[in-house]
């Protein structure tokens, strides 16, 4: 059984890197976005991350003012992330996902209600490609 771990080059970082995810055309087929109360997602496939999902995660001040509210609701959104991030195993190319998540609810809200909406956004995420040879012991299960 995997380690259900995060690791530093699952963390999406780097001005350049955040320019080039919010600021691509949304005609491009790479890119995407989804809202799935209280989170929004935006996200980009490429070339040049070490992890097939590299992702960051804001929480506005606008939206949430206290600091300790925003600890707590960003400590649930990478909880629900470790928990449910998709772990293939031979990949066949290098084509990965940069993604951005935005909470968008005005106060903080269970974890239930977190984990839910992450679900939705790493269901709407395009398929990351996997290996014939790890497709057919999938299908043999």
């Amino acid at each position: 059984m995997p380690a259900l771990t995060l690791r530093r080059h699952q963390r999406l970082r780097g001005t350049t890197t955040l320019d080039a995810l919010f600021s691509a055309k949304d005609s491009s087929d790479d890119i995407g976005k989804t809202l799935a109360y209280p989170l929004r997602a935006v996200w980009r496939q490429c070339h040049d991350t070490k992890a097939d999902i590299a992702f960051m995660i804001n929480i506005p001040k606008r939206r949430l003012r206290h600091g300790v509210d925003r600890v707590q609701m960003r400590r649930r959104i990478r909880e629900a992330m470790r928990l449910s991030m998709p772990r293939p195993d031979n990949r066949t190319d290098e084509r990965h996902i940069q993604l951005a998540i935005i909470y968008v609810a005005d106060r903080v809200l269970p974890y239930t209600r977190v984990l839910g909406a992450v679900k939705r956004i790493l269901a709407a995420l395009p398929p990351l490609p996997v290996s014939p040879e790890a497709a057919a012991e999938d299908g043999d299960k």
